[in-house]
């Protein structure tokens, strides 16, 4: 159930924390958003290899049924009940479920030729372009507009659940809609993108101080010259970091499933015995 390609995915989203939990003596909870990920990642897996399912191997010539679509969405729906029983007072549990069913629908159009991203042409054309625009662009302006009038913190997270896969497809129908800007990206914010796991994570000790209730001063009396020195410094590290981590991905955890095991026994043997000495068990 659980392929290589997942235990892979799953090192690079917690390398980086566990060492610093080692490291900085830190508990893995203080870093809540790598586990809130790998919680719901591991979801999303075990959800998806459940048959059936609608992808195939690589090897596999057959596309999948549409029934199996029809099942897919039974599933999701077992999934929706499941995080609504035991997460309802959580704000941000429904978004994994807003991305399974749009990733369902746009494998689902994709495979049956409905729309073609691969060109540099716009998805849709005529009126039907038009129209769908404009409801995206209600979708934002919608939302936008909710946003101001809700001036409440604790309604507006109670109502956020419900309404927040509104702006999302908004803004991929109009980013996707026309082909000029499908096809078009920005170099430099794609590579913040890569290297944004790391910001997070590294952010707690490079920009901030005394677990998180302070700011790192390299260089006193001039805050500006601070900021961008150790701005400088956090992305230079973040960037590192995310190479080193592409570098031992392979080594660590190869796509040889056996030897991927052995890795991950050796590593929780170790992490046991570390709190043996510690005096966690």
């Amino acid at each position: 159930m659980f392929s290589c390609q997942y235990l892979q995915v799953m090192f690079r989203i917690n390398f980086v924390v566990v060492i610093l939990c080692l490291v900085m003596n830190r508990p893995y909870q203080f870093y809540y958003f790598v586990p809130l990920v790998s919680f719901w990642y591991t979801v999303m897996h075990v959800t998806l290899v459940l048959p059936p399912r609608i992808t195939r191997p690589a090897h596999a010539n057959s596309e999948a049924s549409p029934f199996n679509y029809l099942y897919s969405i039974i599933k999701f729906i077992g999934l929706g009940g499941f995080i609504t029983v035991l997460f309802l007072s959580e704000y941000n549990t429904t978004s994994l479920l807003y991305g399974m069913m749009f990733s369902l629908v746009y494998n689902a159009l994709t495979q049956y030729s409905l729309i073609n991203d691969q060109s540099n042409s716009n998805i849709l054309s005529g009126r039907l372009a038009l129209l769908v625009s404009f409801a995206a662009t209600v979708f934002i302006a919608s939302y936008t507009t909710m946003t101001v009038i809700c001036t409440n913190k604790p309604d507006c997270n109670e109502i956020h659940p419900y309404v927040v896969w509104v702006p999302i497809t908004g803004f991929i129908v109009l980013r996707n809609m026309v082909g000029i800007l499908r096809t078009r990206y920005s170099s430099f914010f794609a590579w913040f993108g890569r290297i944004s796991l790391e910001l997070f994570v590294c952010q707690y000790h490079v920009w901030l101080a005394a677990d998180t209730h302070g700011v790192l001063v390299l260089i006193p009396s001039y805050p500006v010259a601070n900021v961008l020195v150790t701005s400088f410094i956090f992305i230079c590290i973040c960037h590192e970091l995310h190479h080193i981590t592409d570098v031992l991905t392979p080594f660590l955890v190869p796509n040889d499933s056996l030897r991927a095991v052995r890795n991950l026994s050796v590593f929780l043997f170790l992490l046991m015995a570390i709190g043996v000495h510690d005096g966690v068990f």
